[in-house]
């Protein structure tokens, strides 16, 4: 069960350690300069004309067991096979993040990533359409941008999160585009989902929950995915880096007092 307070400090016996929960935001202003520059713009427009008549749904992680990849990659095989009419009309962009160099345990992960994505991508592809369109390596921050903005869905999906700010720096991204209406499907075992409560919550861990949320993800009127992605542009904007900074602070702040009048009083 789980409890609706949190622990705030903790006696060790020979010291006492305070704890704090510390939700990091995404610089918003930032996000916003990206998207006016012309460069950002240029491949904004490239993309959009690729993927012009499609649902875009896009998922961008790095490679680790924690963010659930093969999950995802197995739920949307499941999500072609039962829904045939989409074929064609959806396309999944995976951006998959190499780890450290010298990280060999993620390798086995790598290849059967891959191999999950070429068998479905040799079942479904035809001469126009792929369904899954796979990087496995670094982008620049404003490359991610470009594919913030230009996606309808953003799939973000870790078995188990801290926090997640892919999540948040979409709804940054989205939030600043003129009629926006992108949608943001996330786990609910990230951490950003406490934050982030008008977005599509998903299960990883059920293929049926991953499928559904989706389906309603592309399925959902105009208007509901603008209420939504403006409520969690709202949330986003508020909480920023710089209140996360300033809150951060205050609690350092705070301990630095806390122990200031413990030394006194011993």
């Amino acid at each position: 069960m789980g409890t609706g307070t949190m622990t705030r400090e903790i006696d060790t016996g020979r010291r006492k350690v305070r704890l704090g929960a510390n939700p990091v935001g995404v610089h918003v202003d930032y996000i916003g300069e990206l998207l006016q520059q012309d460069s950002t713009k240029d491949l904004i427009a490239q993309l959009k004309k690729n993927t012009r008549g499609k649902k875009t749904i896009l998922s961008i992680e790095r490679l680790d067991y924690v963010k659930g990849p093969l999950e995802k990659i197995k739920a949307y095989a499941q999500f072609l096979e039962e829904h045939p009419n989409l074929h064609g009309k959806v396309e999944l962009i995976n951006i998959c993040t190499p780890p450290a160099k010298g990280m060999k345990i993620y390798e086995q992960v790598q290849q059967e990533l891959e191999q999950l994505i070429g068998k479905i991508n040799g079942q479904y592809s035809t001469i126009d359409w792929v369904p899954i369109h796979f990087f496995f390596r670094s982008f620049s921050f404003e490359e991610v941008v470009a594919y913030y903005a230009i996606a309808d869905i953003a799939w973000i999906t870790p078995l188990r999160d801290g926090l997640n700010l892919v999540a948040k720096e979409y709804v940054a991204a989205q939030g600043q585009i003129p009629n926006s209406d992108g949608v943001l499907v996330l786990s609910e075992f990230a951490g950003a989902s406490v934050e982030l409560g008008d977005a599509i919550m998903t299960n990883p861990y059920d293929n049926v929950s991953m499928t559904d949320s989706l389906l309603r993800a592309i399925a959902m009127n105009k208007q509901e995915r603008q209420i939504r992605m403006q409520r969690l542009f709202e949330n986003v904007t508020h909480y920023n880096i710089e209140y996360w900074a300033e809150e951060f602070m205050q609690e350092l702040s705070g301990v630095h007092a806390y122990n200031l009048s413990l030394a006194q009083t011993n």
